[in-house]
């Protein structure tokens, strides 16, 4: 599990969110906002899970505000 902290914290959390937030803000399809929306939600998830931290300034799964 320690692999998978380790991933989640210094690989995902710092690029992954805000990709998803762009996709919900400027996606034409809900398909995509929606696996965007699923995404968020599991590396929430994945986090509580894990008892993570993540590196500071890194912004894991922050509210999304959609349109």
């Amino acid at each position: 599990m320690e692999f998978q902290r380790t991933f989640l914290e210094e690989h995902l959390s710092r690029w992954a969110p805000e990709c998803c937030e762009n996709v919900i803000r400027h996606a034409r399809r809900g398909w995509y906002r929606a696996i965007a929306h699923f995404t968020l939600a599991f590396l929430r998830s994945e986090r509580a899970h894990l008892g993570g931290r993540h590196a500071e300034g890194a912004r894991l799964c922050e509210p999304v505000q959609s349109t």
